[in-house]
């Protein structure tokens, strides 16, 4: 098996912390499942001027690779993700994305490859686990509501996200999706992205061990938070049913869904009480999920990138008991 090509995307905004955290978990791969790749490391700054470049310049030299850096002016998370994709190179054979707020482990991009390799799907996921850059309530942390996995390995999934992903180059030359602009103050324009893919027959699996460690700040570890995001995760969903179906046959399905996710919800809410804060807080959360979906038929929409959370000293790695969780 020859080695294979690979454009390594971080998109970053005013994240310096979490870049440098980034791009050192980046210098500590490993490989032994697969041979070692021919990778190229692309930085997108999502901010004119390219505030980030001096960074990118001083830790290049850490890594294996190439460590380009880019500028996009174009505010929003889906017009830098977008310059990601035209980025991507004839002769690369994967694009992978990692985002500025999380830290690959070694084993990570071995891992994506050689899953993509067993299954041959179109899209590898790998799990996003998270950590806490400030004390956190018991009951979030019990929830874990922010994070993605742990997945068993080969699972397919019914939905894709933006980080900690490996995508086949081939499908991006032939299909050309976009990440659709009208979801860049917003966020979910990965999950329009994905479902566009899906629709077209692409397969998304699940790589257990491609495992990143997100790093949350304490404003995104309240209620008010989580009620917010389960809001806008709802909303965005069925904005992106009524981009690619319209607005009236979305209507009635997306509309009985989200009514019956509610009632679910707060009929659950009473006894959820009862099991703790956390079970009460997910039940809250469906409700809110609800509540988005028809919230996202109406075009009310919250914008969840109007603000930057920040990730914490760049100083700051998981212990060896936090990798294990």
């Amino acid at each position: 098996m020859r080695p294979a090509r690979v454009a390594l995307f971080v998109p970053t905004f005013r994240r310096p912390a979490g870049l440098e955290r980034a791009l050192r978990g980046l210098a500590s791969q490993t490989f032994r499942r697969v041979p070692a790749p021919q990778v190229t490391v692309h930085v997108v700054d999502n901010e004119a001027g390219g505030p980030m470049a001096g960074l990118v310049a001083e830790l290049a030299p850490l890594l294996p690779w190439p460590v380009l850096h880019h500028c996009e002016p174009a505010r929003g998370v889906a017009s830098c993700r977008n310059r990601c994709l035209d980025l991507v190179a004839p002769e690369d054979d994967f694009a992978v994305f990692l985002d500025d707020d999380e830290v690959p482990r070694p084993e990570w991009l071995d891992a994506l490859l050689a899953t993509a390799e067993a299954t041959g799907a179109e899209i590898v996921q790998g799990p996003v686990i998270s950590h806490y850059t400030d004390p956190v309530p018991d009951w979030f942390a019990e929830g874990r509501f922010l994070q993605l996995g742990p997945f068993a390995e080969g699972e397919t999934l019914r939905y894709g996200y933006s980080g900690n992903v490996c995508i086949r180059a081939e499908v991006l030359r032939r299909l050309r999706p976009r990440f659709d602009e009208r979801f860049n103050a917003t966020g979910g324009e990965d999950q329009h992205f994905f479902i566009v893919l899906m629709r077209a027959g692409c397969r998304i699996v699940t790589s257990a061990d491609a495992a990143a460690d997100e790093w949350v700040p304490g404003s995104r570890t309240t209620l008010g938070y989580m009620l917010k995001r389960r809001y806008r995760v709802g909303a965005t969903l069925a904005l992106a049913d009524v981009i690619e179906d319209g607005r009236a046959a979305v209507l009635l399905r997306r509309g009985a869904l989200a009514a019956g996710s509610l009632l679910a919800a707060l009929l659950q809410l009473p006894s959820a009480v009862f099991r703790g804060r956390a079970a009460a807080a997910e039940r809250l959360g469906r409700a809110a999920y609800g509540i988005g979906q028809w919230g996202g038929l109406l075009g009310l929409v919250h914008r969840e990138y109007d603000v930057i959370h920040g990730a914490g000293p760049a100083s700051a790695a998981p212990s060896p008991e936090e990798r294990r969780a």
